[in-house]
């Protein structure tokens, strides 16, 4: 991983001082963050934007936060909070509950919408996760499958009154 020096020093030209809400029940706070955002990770190190990202703190604690829901420019990596330098990065998410903002992050990782164009139409594919017991990885409502890059899985293709192919 990127520590906060390496990450304050590879993006210092697109940092970003914001004001975002944490909701809570019953209030919300607005907090100055400081850090990078998702936009602003994807100009400058040129890589595609995940459908949705998921931060793990080393107490195994994480959340995941879906593209869909809240933009990239509303999600930061953030190494300064209310005037405060953190120790650790910090997962900001204006809009969303405190539960997504995850404290001493020490993973991200995206997910990646992949598509399987089958013949015959009638195919059906099924995804596991090899690097996670196999579990069953569900399709989205569109039909493609929310993969990370650099990780194994096992694919399965079945068709009425075809043998079954996996791969």
């Amino acid at each position: 991983g990127m520590s906060i020096a390496e990450l304050k020093a590879k993006s210092e030209a697109v940092t970003t001082d914001a004001d975002f809400v944490m909701k809570k029940k019953g209030n919300s706070q607005n907090k100055k963050v400081t850090g990078i955002t998702l936009e602003n990770l994807k100009k400058y190190f040129n890589m595609d934007l995940p459908a949705e990202i998921t931060a793990a703190a080393a107490d195994g604690f994480s959340a995941t936060v879906k593209l869909s829901e809240y933009p990239a420019d509303k999600i930061m990596l953030c190494w300064n909070e209310d005037g405060h330098d953190l120790a650790k990065i910090r997962l900001a998410v204006d809009g969303a509950p405190g539960k997504v903002w995850v404290s001493k992050v020490s993973t991200v990782k995206g997910k990646y919408p992949v598509k399987f164009n089958l013949t015959p139409s009638n195919a059906k594919v099924s995804v596991t996760d090899s690097e996670n017991g196999n579990a069953p990885v569900n399709a989205e409502t569109d039909g493609s499958f929310l993969l990370e890059k650099n990780h194994k899985y096992r694919y399965a293709v079945s068709a009425d009154g075809y043998k079954p192919q996996a791969d």
